[in-house]
């Protein structure tokens, strides 16, 4: 490790706190996504003052202001991108090109049942060496992590070769990807670093979440379909099994609804990982329908077609030879000890910086929660102090050997 990074690392731990207690500013701001809108504009608006405080450029405008955005296929309409807002800050380099984003999103999902929290979702509160609130680990960590990084930059004296961005972006819950895909038009880079992980990711699970129906035709009433139906599903899992046999392939079951109070129909939800097209993949659950129709038939059963319930994701991979993951894996070995490669473990907008900005994309971040809850979209939401500070130096190690001259960057 040089001198410098040991002066930055030094500064990050003795500046610790004002990066916890930016977050839990961060987090009091309420940035819910209700779909088909949200409150992230409140939180950009945050996060504009403070960045333009360190002297960051700031580009704040909504996602439909952005050119090309809403003509591209992607594009995803009821989501009221007319108002929501996407929050580039820059840090200008030497050659003034844009070098890497470090991106995460605004937005955070519904608080639900207040009454399962042990105190307010938007408290903020920082105890016990955790900071508790909604959206703390997904993902405003993701957002406030590379702007302290960046302060202690500017106030060490530090300019990176190339422009280092920061992509503070809506509208990522319930399946969102207009957020993603307006940074990527608007500003092209180099690489993209999606702050929204639980490691290093460079593989973007491709696929979306289906659901199919189960009928039953049994004259009988009461318990007799019941158990027809739950039969039928049954027919439906094995099948499913088969595609999750398929090398490339992963069916994970999310839920099964049926059978209440003598109904005769079931639904069965799950979601597809693969590395299959879109089209592909329908393909193959075309051909399970298909198969299934003269074995439901046989028990007085029917199903309807597989439905896709949300967008489909597009597989990606990080190439071999990205010199910035390689940077990136080398410095969580160094601080961590150990090279948290994680494959891509769900359908991330890892998937959209890699169709919209380019293959050169990852996810990188930090396992929060505990055994207990406080996860993503849990209640009691929290994440723990000291691997926030891991996981910041490890991104301070990165953009020093990555983007600043004199200690290797560029």
């Amino acid at each position: 490790m040089t001198g410098l990074e040991k002066q930055v690392l030094s500064y990050l731990d003795e500046h610790r706190n004002e990066l916890f207690e930016t977050l839990a500013k961060l987090v009091q701001i309420d940035t819910q996504n209700f779909k088909t809108h949200g409150n992230e504009n409140a939180g950009q608006a945050f996060f504009e003052t403070i960045c333009k405080e360190i002297g960051l450029e700031v580009d704040r405008h909504t996602i439909a202001s952005v050119a090309g955005v809403t003509a591209n296929p992607e594009y995803q309409t009821g989501r009221d991108a007319e108002h929501r807002e996407n929050l580039v800050a820059i840090f200008r380099g030497k050659q003034n090109v844009n070098g890497v984003m470090l991106a995460g999103h605004m937005d955070t999902m519904p608080v639900g049942d207040v009454s399962v929290w042990d105190e307010a979702p938007f408290s903020g509160s920082i105890r016990d060496g955790q900071i508790y609130g909604r959206g703390v680990g997904d993902d405003k960590y993701g957002i406030v992590m590379p702007w302290f990084i960046l302060k202690a930059f500017k106030e060490l004296g530090l300019t990176p070769e190339k422009n280092v961005l920061i992509g503070s972006y809506a509208d990522e819950e319930y399946g969102g990807c207009n957020g993603p895909l307006a940074l990527c038009l608007k500003y092209p880079c180099e690489a993209y670093i999606n702050i929204d992980g639980a490691g290093l990711e460079k593989e973007a699970c491709g696929g979306a979440c289906y659901a199919i129906e189960v009928r039953s035709h049994n004259v009988m009433a009461g318990v007799a379909s019941i158990f027809d139906v739950f039969h039928g599903t049954r027919l439906v899992i094995e099948a499913l099994e088969a595609l999750h046999r398929r090398e490339g392939t992963a069916v994970r079951l999310s839920a099964f609804l049926g059978g209440v109070e003598g109904d005769k129909t079931a639904t069965v939800k799950f979601a597809v990982y693969t590395d299959m097209t879109k089209d592909e993949t329908a393909a193959e659950l075309q051909k399970l329908y298909e198969a299934l129709q003269p074995k439901l038939k046989a028990e007085g059963l029917s199903c309807t077609p597989f439905e896709r319930r949300t967008r489909f994701f597009a597989y990606g991979k990080t190439p071999d030879d990205s010199r910035e993951a390689a940077i990136l894996a080398a410095a969580v070995q160094e601080v961590q000890g150990a090279h948290h490669d994680v494959p891509g473990h769900d359908l991330t907008d890892l998937s959209d910086f890699m169709l919209h900005g380019g293959r050169n994309s990852m996810n990188f971040g930090m396992p929060y929660g505990s055994p207990e809850g406080g996860g993503a979209h849990q209640a009691n939401e929290h994440i723990d102090c000291e691997e926030l500070m891991k996981c910041t130096k490890t991104m301070a190690l990165f953009l020093l050997r990555g983007y600043v001259a004199g200690n290797g960057g560029c």
